[in-house]
């Protein structure tokens, strides 16, 4: 429940891609119409987790989450 950004990233480019998009319970849902026929649903996790990515590249995150107690 901490990963407000990414998760507020993720709900923009949906709506920027046409999703009907909602924030729920900490996530995101997106539903893309197109007709009658078949869903498809797709599921992704996003974590924040409390360590730093060391991989160099040019991409790598440079966020280093806390952990968080319950």
């Amino acid at each position: 429940m901490q990963e407000t950004q990414t998760g507020q990233f993720i709900f923009d480019r949906l709506q920027d891609y046409g999703y009907q998009t909602q924030l729920i319970g900490g996530g995101v849902v997106g539903v893309l119409q197109n007709g009658v026929g078949p869903t498809v649903l797709f599921q992704a996790d996003m974590d924040g987790l409390p360590i730093k990515e060391e991989t160099g590249l040019d991409y790598a995150s440079q966020v280093v989450m806390k952990d968080f107690k319950w």
